[in-house]
């Protein structure tokens, strides 16, 4: 039998570091089983917040890539990155930015002023608190392949899994 490298067996199963170990700047690509779109991430922080927020029962749409938001602040045209952009069930918008830490930046600052302006909030997603939650981040992204999988043939089960899934059950047998 031939023998693998530890490399090649990780390759096989899928693993996306190793998987693109020899292309630097590869992107992280998905599909957005609600919004029926490709998404693409430039980084392994970015998708796993982005999946925790289009999973989080108060999200009504956000946006799939880095966003521009603007306001006149002063008279003066301003404008800002947000990682992606939240519209809650309640109407009321966030404007998510991803970072390392929490420690305070320039970019952090315009959007706070932006945000301010324009009525929305900012909300900073460290990677600390991110990885925290990676058992939940797991579960929802195998909730999200599934639903890939059942894109446009399965909306007659759409309410019975947002009522389960509203009762806290989560087991995977359940649903």
């Amino acid at each position: 039998m031939k023998e693998q490298d530890h490399h090649s067996v990780v390759t096989h199963w899928g693993g996306r570091q190793e998987r693109y170990r020899e292309f630097k700047r590869t992107q992280n690509r998905a599909h957005d089983p609600f919004g029926v779109q490709p998404l693409q991430f430039g980084s392994d922080l970015h998708y796993e917040a982005w999946v925790l927020e289009r999973f989080s029962p108060t999200t009504k749409s956000l946006t799939r890539k880095p966003t521009d938001v603007k306001a006149v602040i002063a008279g003066t045209d301003r404008s800002a990155k947000a990682t992606f952009v939240v519209t809650r069930r309640d109407d009321s918008v966030d404007y998510v930015f991803v970072a390392k830490t929490d420690a305070s930046t320039p970019a952090m600052r315009a959007l706070g002023k932006i945000a301010a302006a324009n009525g929305a909030q900012v909300i900073v997603r460290t990677r600390a608190e991110i990885r925290t939650r990676a058992d939940e981040f797991w579960w929802w992204e195998k909730l999200r392949q599934v639903a890939v999988l059942w894109v446009r043939k399965g909306s007659e089960y759409d309410d019975a899994l947002v009522a389960l899934v509203a009762t806290g059950n989560r087991t995977l047998a359940e649903l």
